[in-house]
């Protein structure tokens, strides 16, 4: 099964537990919001009311569909000095800008809250607010301002003074910070984030815990449970599949232990347990619990999760050998895919023609004499630009035409290194010619295996599979083949698809994504960003030439 599936727009390179872990964050972050009181002045609503108001919200799940009126609650809570319902219409605006992906207006809204929950001592706030911050830095590979960040939130969440609450919070936090590790490749910090996470959970009693604190103990307890079994799969190689078992059973456990609590949880779950029997090896159980994926009402709601279980079933059933599921499931994500990008991409241009018509408003205000210097200003842009255009489509010709000439040239889609005494090279490192003769001879294997389109392979796992270690790899792949190791690998998948695009017209067929999948990338855009920085010109570029020069 696969290990790495694109959700969403920002990260690339993610592996199957950090899209679950991510999915159960949101979710997380719209079903833990502090509960407190407000007033709604306009309508003359008292706190009590107020906080019916947002807890309709809540119930209904449509916090960001009601974007304006929580800004009005807001307003209604300044205007008679209830901070507590300022912090309530905060938390939830700050979750609503994290989730689309506006880290800015994020910020805007975290920093507002910090301040009003800062006066009233409010730690159960802050300490959720910064492990937003936490979770935004990961997500943004600024690493050290995590770690502060979630430091700081484990600071505010020892002094909450409910027991329950504060446990879950810090279970939370430890959960946020195994993402934080994952994305340093640090697996021994991950077991230990995860593992903690769980162990705060399981020690909170559950006969003292009111209906709410029960609905987030169990979603918390769940979670935990699949984060272990998600870690132990995907953070090993091989994964450790008898570690991860008990955990996920356990998870499992609770669709007929608590099947209302289990609910929220189902999603990830489901997910979770495919991705578990998928490694196990028994591929028909991994199909069953692909298809109860697909059937849940989360899935059949939000496109994006729908697309990441479509890619999970057509993984199923081609560890199955089932071809003719497998493509079925290969055609519908493929398709989502392409509408999910369609539409951002009309969203963005609707924006940008919005932003146009409101600038010619403000431009029809400008004296005669401003608008003409702006319309020749703009005409000597597209002057220059047309220039531009004209140079950079002749030099990227040019760079299409050196491509094709190099793979004529070419025996093969990786030309290998013949060895002799005159190019053994010296190395900034002690390692014996015999050694490096036997490592270059490995590679060579390696480089006519294909095992590179493989989506799993890292420096750990090629060194494992070479019997070497990895100090000795990257030296060896940073002398001889003049790359470090993820250009080394993304030049091979490259070779390769440029190669079957020129010697196999049905790959000229493919869309760009199809292509990406086929030669090992696990996003998109890492995809057309390595092809473009080894060929000097982009795939779609380099197909359509292709194209036409097949019908010329």
């Amino acid at each position: 099964m696969t290990k790495h599936l694109p959700l969403t727009k920002k990260k690339t390179n993610l592996s199957l537990s950090t899209l679950i872990i991510r999915i159960f964050l949101i979710c997380f972050f719209f079903f833990s919001l502090y509960i407190v009181s407000g007033q709604n002045s306009e309508k003359g609503y008292t706190a009590k009311e107020i906080t019916a108001y947002y807890d309709k919200i809540k119930k209904e799940g449509n916090e960001a569909s009601n974007v304006e009126v929580i800004k009005k609650l807001i307003v209604q809570s300044k205007k008679v000095n209830d901070i507590p319902g300022e912090i309530r219409g905060l938390a939830i605006l700050q979750v609503v800008a994290f989730n689309n992906n506006d880290y800015i207006l994020f910020g805007k809204y975290s920093e507002e809250l910090e301040a009003l929950a800062l006066q009233t001592g409010d730690y159960y706030s802050l300490s959720l607010t910064y492990t937003l911050r936490g979770t935004v830095s990961s997500i943004l590979d600024k690493f050290p301002e995590a770690e502060a960040d979630f430091d700081k939130a484990i600071e505010y969440g020892e002094k909450i003074p409910d027991l329950a609450s504060k446990h879950m919070q810090l279970s939370r936090i430890y959960a946020n910070k195994a993402g934080m590790s994952e994305g340093l490749d640090n697996n021994n910090k991950i077991i230990e984030n995860i593992k903690k996470s769980l162990e705060l959970i399981e020690t909170i009693p559950i006969s003292h815990l009111s209906p709410s604190q029960k609905e987030t103990y169990y979603y918390l307890y769940i979670t935990a449970l699949t984060n272990v079994s998600a870690t132990y799969l995907h953070a090993y190689n091989p994964p450790h599949v008898k570690l991860a078992e008990p955990y996920i059973k356990k998870a499992l456990s609770f669709e007929r232990i608590t099947p209302y609590y289990f609910k929220a949880n189902e999603t990830g779950v489901y997910f979770s347990v495919s991705d578990f029997y998928a490694k196990k090896g028994d591929y028909q159980q991994a199909i069953n619990y692909a298809t109860k994926l697909l059937r849940t009402k989360e899935i059949q709601e939000n496109p994006r999760e729908r697309m990441l279980a479509y890619k999970v079933t057509k993984d199923a059933y081609a560890a199955a050998k089932d071809a003719k599921n497998e493509n079925i499931y290969l055609k519908l994500y493929t398709d989502l895919n392409d509408s999910i990008n369609a539409a951002e991409k009309k969203t963005i241009v609707q924006q940008s023609r919005n932003q146009i018509e409101k600038s010619t408003k403000e431009k029809n205000k400008y004296k005669q004499k401003t608008l003409l210097i702006v319309s020749i200003t703009i005409l000597l842009i597209l002057i220059a630009a047309w220039g531009y255009i004209t140079k950079k489509n002749h030099d990227y010709h040019k760079k299409y035409e050196a491509l094709i000439t190099k793979i004529k040239n070419e025996k093969d889609a990786n030309t290998l290194l013949e060895l002799n005494d005159q190019n053994i090279k010296s190395s900034s490192i002690n390692i014996t010619d015999k050694t490096i003769r036997v490592l270059l001879l490995k590679l060579e294997k390696f480089e006519q295996s294909e095992k590179y389109l493989q989506k799993d392979i890292s420096l750990t796992s090629l060194a494992n599979r070479l019997h070497t270690n990895t100090r000795y790899l990257s030296e060896i792949i940073k002398t001889y083949r003049n790359k470090n190791f993820t250009d080394y690998i993304n030049g091979l998948r490259i070779n390769y698809i440029v190669h079957q695009l020129y010697h196999e017209p049905k790959y000229r067929q493919y869309k760009i994504s199809s292509l990406s999948e086929e030669c090992g990338f696990t996003s998109y855009n890492a995809f057309v960003n390595a092809f473009k920085k080894m060929n000097d010109v982009t795939p779609y570029y380099f197909i359509e030439q292709l194209k036409q020069h097949e019908t010329a």
